[in-house]
């Protein structure tokens, strides 16, 4: 494999990853139980992810993250592709009850979105991080 091959190896990732980025970004989550908890779900992980770069990170919070959003799926299963405001009110205190929202970012901004989606009825986006700084740049 030459260098130029390589190159343009290179730079077909970096636009690949770029557009699944941008794809991302403009994704609206549909505004159910269901696609509320896929914007909580994501907001967790991309909290964990900054958070286990500091000094004293617990390395098994995800998974008590991941535990609490499995109880919050439990008690929402019944109406999870549901978009009534009442069925969405009561996900937002299954939040409320399994996370303590104060000391919570992700739960916060879903609970945000929620609100919003209520009032206005804009359905909120995926949450996606910036594009990685490793990224080559591109030509």
């Amino acid at each position: 494999m030459g260098t130029d091959n390589i190159s343009q190896n290179v730079t077909d990732r970096f636009r690949t990853a770029k557009n699944v980025v941008a794809r991302f970004k403009a994704a609206k989550i549909l505004p159910t139980v269901e696609g509320f908890l896929l914007h909580l779900q994501g907001g967790l992980v991309q909290y964990d992810e900054r958070a286990s770069k500091r000094r004293g990170h617990n390395p098994y919070a995800l998974g008590h993250y991941m535990g609490a959003l499995g109880k919050i799926r439990d008690d929402t299963a019944r109406f999870k592709d549901s978009e009534d405001h009442g069925d969405l009110m009561k996900l937002k205190k299954s939040i409320e009850r399994r996370f303590i929202v104060s000391d919570m970012p992700p739960a916060k901004r879903t609970l945000k979105a929620i609100d919003e989606f209520i009032s206005s009825g804009k359905a909120p986006n995926y949450p996606v991080t910036k594009v990685p700084k490793n990224l080559p740049k591109e030509k």
